[in-house]
């Protein structure tokens, strides 16, 4: 599986994503107590885990501070579940803002709701 990251300036439960995603008739399932939810469509996977700054490095610490990032969730993903990813990021970032970064130094590339949907990893 591969990463990305979903940053946002406001703070975002698992619980706000999870009602989220019910309005928008997005179906998975929410393991509050761990932060967790997981979207299953067919044979593909995808993972939502709220993450907290602390079990980052510095150096990531830093954009998130340039950033005023409150909210990290890393989203796990399989190569072919692409386009089911992608239209989850961009419920995420068209109804709480943000940013989706990558899984690489300094999150590059950065992608946000103006670019979303030309992901491609």
């Amino acid at each position: 599986m591969k990463d990305v990251f979903y940053l946002c300036s406001k703070s975002v439960n698992i619980i706000n994503i999870y009602a989220l995603f019910q309005i928008n008739n997005i179906e998975c399932k929410c393991f509050g107590e761990m932060g967790v939810i997981q979207i299953r469509k067919d044979k593909q996977f995808i993972n939502l885990t709220l993450m907290r700054k602390e079990e980052f490095e510095d150096k990531d610490k830093k954009i998130f501070l340039e950033k005023g990032i409150r909210t990290i969730v890393c989203i796990s993903y399989n190569t072919y579940s692409i386009e089911e990813l992608k239209n989850i990021l961009f419920v995420l970032l068209d109804n709480e803002g943000g940013l989706i970064g990558n899984d690489s130094d300094e999150f590059e590339p950065i992608l946000s709701i103006s670019n979303i949907m030309e992901f491609q990893f």
